[in-house]
């Protein structure tokens, strides 16, 4: 129970929020002002020409979401409500499947129904989860140090640091099924394998089978790189992910000691 109380402390009323055993989700309808004495439904009207009910707790990802926005929608209107605010993870809209929008659709129709201005919630900042979903590395913008420009027709130019290869990047050089350069692959011979047959250009590529042979299930290629900080650096690499199983457990880890830096995975 919350206690209301006016100005000079008397207890109003009390508004008891209940969660509904159905939803398993709050749906909270905050008043912000002064308090008045209750005069009816046509006086709170009168009073805030806004009153709106935010969907919280559903994104749309499943039939039954529709249902449980309408028995909210339908509540609000029947108390004279006039507004749904909903997110429905709307920063994401290129992200969204094709189903996504006809239960958008369905709700879109059913506030038209029930006189409800639906208003999109968008650009949320909070955690950053939208943007961080189109790229994770737009969290922070990094310090740059001593990054050279060269001025040439009064213009000034980045100028690259020198570029950083790994050694025996293209597993042309090898003993057997052990990689030259490299600080480790997983079990060679077991696991991982130089292959001469399948190869996207050179001589050789490097195959990664058997995972169950290795105790963590691990298929690894590992080498050390000197890289100055303060720098952005791009990894380019091709990948044949040919009967691969799960699809999405091929990963790129950049590490610094114990910390990953730029963790990637690839559906």
């Amino acid at each position: 129970m919350i206690p209301l109380h006016d100005a000079a402390g008397r207890k109003e009323k009390e508004v008891c929020l209940k969660k509904h055993r159905n939803f398993g989700i709050f749906v909270i309808l905050f008043v912000v002002g002064f308090l008045f004495p209750w005069q009816g439904r046509s006086a709170c009207q009168a009073e805030y020409p806004d009153r709106f009910v935010w969907i919280f707790g559903w994104n749309l990802s499943r039939d039954t979401d529709v249902a449980e926005i309408e028995k909210v929608l339908r509540t609000a209107a029947a108390s004279g409500l006039n507004g749904a605010v909903v997110s429905f993870g709307l920063d994401t809209l290129c992200k969204k499947p094709p189903e996504f929008f006809t239960r958008l659709e369905k709700i879109k129709a059913l506030c038209s129904e029930l006189n409800l201005e639906l208003i999109p919630a968008v650009f949320s900042i909070g955690y950053g989860g939208a943007l961080l979903s189109h790229n994770r590395h737009l969290a922070e913008g990094f310090l740059v140090e001593d990054a050279p420009f060269e001025v040439s027709g009064g213009e000034a130019r980045f100028v690259p640091d020198p570029e950083v290869r790994l050694v025996n990047g293209g597993f042309e050089e090898y003993r057997g099924n052990r990689l030259v350069g490299y600080r480790f692959h997983d079990q060679p011979g077991e696991v991982s394998f130089v292959d001469t047959e399948v190869v996207r250009s050179g001589r050789a590529s490097l195959r990664m089978e058997n995972f169950r042979s290795n105790p963590h299930g691990h298929g690894r290629v590992m080498q050390e790189v000197k890289v100055r900080p303060r720098r952005q650096y791009r990894v380019t690499l091709w990948v044949k992910t040919e009967e691969l199983l799960p699809e999405g457990c091929f990963q790129i880890a950049v590490l610094a000691g114990n910390r990953s830096l730029s963790p990637q995975r690839f559906q």
